[in-house]
Formats: structure tokens, C-alpha cells, sequence
């Protein structure tokens, strides 16, 4: 199989690691009864794939090796059989979260909205969700019964169905007191919906759209910002008001397993 392979314009070393991956492709596919291009399939790649995966290959390197193997099949593998692997879904790497927004980024985001019945809407979503750090789930679960004004906090339950209390802060407390003063009774008009944050026909707010009017905000401002964003940005600044790693982890629903780490300050 791997005489079959034409390299060239290539370097030495390119070309040595090129064979190195391809035979150990092949080690793997003549276990498996694939002793020809022509017997390879789908299932094998997977497998393959699936296997890369388990042996804690990057999925930047597990892409490359697709890569390599779509174009040693398009050189050895009949035609018909080769297309059948053209679509192939590719490891995908992980995408580096965004830096966490500055101050007056935050700033200008909470003053972007309007002072319309959607603009206090959009506010009061985006303070919360920057004061509070809820995930964007959280958020769209909240009910009006879980606002506790005079408190100063919302009432959440984690994943286990624990309560977890949520300062609201000065900034989001006012944002969401106006908007349950005069946006929310506006928007309500048409339904008895119990959730906090209403769309325009009354009903409960959906992740996409709170996604939708977080980046929409965001790109009125000139930066990329998600409800993921503003939970780290809530993160980063209380660690940077000094408040510990294990207690931000509490605030904020995390634990010390989590794949994405409170940030530390430096």
C-alpha cells in the first residue's frame, strides 16, 4: 500500500513522518482484515479515529493524520471508495476561550442596549449575567418566583438540584429592577409565563436568543462576546477584587474538577 503513495517536493523528514503515520495506519488496518486500499471503509477510520482519541493524541494532530490518510486513499483506493471518505468529520481542537472583557468593556456593553421595553430586557440579561456569572441554562431557567429583590440575590439550583444564591450586586440589581418595573408586565400582557425574562410574545427567552442578543450587543460595541465570555469575565474580576479561587468556584457553581478552571491571578 504504501509503495502506491507519490510524494513530492516534499522534505526528508516530511516525508519520513508521512510513511511513520501511514504504516502505523496500516499496522492497524491488516489487524483489522483490511489488506488493500480497496477493503478499507468508514468504520475502520473511526475506529482509527476513536482510537487516536483514547491514546490522548491532540485532536490537531488526530486532524492532520485524517488529512493524510484522505490523501493516501485519493492515490490508492478506487474512486468510488475514495469519495466515500472525502466527508470524513475531522477532529476538531478545542477553541482557546476569549480573554476575559476589561471594565469599560463591560461598561459599554451594559450601555449598549436601548431604553425601550427590549433594550431594558437585553440590560437587565447581560448585568445579570456578568454580575451573577449564571451559565446561559441558568439563566433562561429562572422563574420570577427566584428574584429576591429586597435580598439583593437570585435563588438557583446546580446540576444536583442543590440551591445556590446568586448576588445580584448594585449594577444588576438596578438593571433588573427596572426591567420587572417596566419592560416585564409589557411583555407579559399575552401570557401567564412564570420565567423571568419574556420574549416579545410573551414567553420564556430560549438559549439561542439570549446567545443572539449577548453577541449582537457585543458586536455593537466591537468585540466577540458570548454568555460563556461573560461568565469568565465575572470570574476574572473577582479575582481580581481579591476574592479566592474556591470561593468564586462556589459562587459561580464550578467545581475544583471542572475542565475550565477559575482563573488565578498573576
Amino acid at each position: 500500500m504504501l509503495a502506491a503513495v507519490e510524494v513530492r517536493a516534499l522534505a526528508p523528514r516530511t516525508v519520513a513522518n508521512y510513511h511513520r503515520d501511514l504504516s502505523r495506519l496500516v499496522d492497524f488496518l491488516r489487524a483489522r482484515g483490511a489488506t488493500s486500499a480497496a477493503t478499507v471503509t468508514r468504520l475502520h477510520l473511526r475506529e482509527w479515529l476513536s482510537l487516536l482519541r483514547r491514546q490522548g493524541v491532540p485532536p490537531s494532530t488526530a486532524a492532520r493524520l485524517a488529512l493524510e490518510v484522505r490523501h493516501f486513499l485519493r492515490h490508492t483506493a478506487p474512486v468510488d471508495a475514495a469519495a466515500a471518505f472525502s466527508d470524513l468529520p475531522l477532529p476538531r481542537a478545542p477553541r482557546a476561550p476569549l480573554p476575559a472583557l476589561c471594565h469599560a468593556d463591560v461598561l459599554m456593553l451594559l450601555g449598549a442596549p436601548g431604553e425601550d421595553k427590549l433594550g431594558l430586557r437585553d440590560r437587565a440579561v447581560l448585568a445579570v449575567l456578568y454580575v451573577t456569572g449564571l451559565r446561559l441554562g441558568e439563566l433562561v431557567a429562572l422563574d420570577l418566583k427566584q428574584v429576591d429583590l429586597s435580598g439583593g440575590q437570585l435563588l438557583c439550583w446546580d446540576g444536583a438540584g442543590r440551591p445556590r444564591p446568586a448576588p445580584l450586586g448594585p449594577q444588576a440589581l438596578a438593571a433588573l429592577a427596572r426591567y420587572l418595573a417596566d419592560a416585564r408586565p409589557r411583555f407579559a400582557e399575552s401570557s401567564g409565563s412564570a420565567a423571568l425574562f419574556l420574549s416579545q410574545r410573551g414567553q420564556r427567552l430560549s438559549a439561542r436568543a439570549v446567545e443572539g442578543l449577548v453577541r449582537r450587543h457585543g458586536r455593537e460595541c466591537g468585540f466577540d462576546v458570548t454568555p460563556l465570555r461573560l461568565r469568565q469575565t465575572c470570574a476574572q474580576h473577582l479575582r481580581e477584587g481579591g476574592a479566592r479561587a474556591y470561593a468564586v468556584q462556589q459562587l459561580l457553581g464550578a467545581t475544583l474538577t471542572t475542565s475550565r478552571r477559575v482563573p488565578s491571578s498573576t
